[in-house]
């Protein structure tokens, strides 16, 4: 909840129509990942930069992999 009264986050969610951090977050299994930045692209987003937030270190060592993968 504290994101939403920070003046930079609130503009950005402001901007993007949502209320939240979930509003522009990309959670999910590796398929729903991949087509979820699959559609950042095909919408001519050229600049995305991904925090992952994981539970263990493991997850986020794969997360990272898959982001990886998916930069051209």
């Amino acid at each position: 909840m504290m994101y939403g009264k920070l003046p930079s986050y609130r503009a950005m969610f402001d901007r993007e129509g949502v209320d939240r951090p979930s509003g522009v977050a990309l959670v999910g299994d590796e398929d729903i990942v991949i087509k979820m930045v699959d559609d950042l692209r095909a919408a001519g987003v050229t600049d995305f930069t991904p925090s992952e937030f994981t539970p263990t270190p493991e997850e986020r060592v794969r997360t990272r992999a898959l982001l990886k993968s998916l930069a051209r």
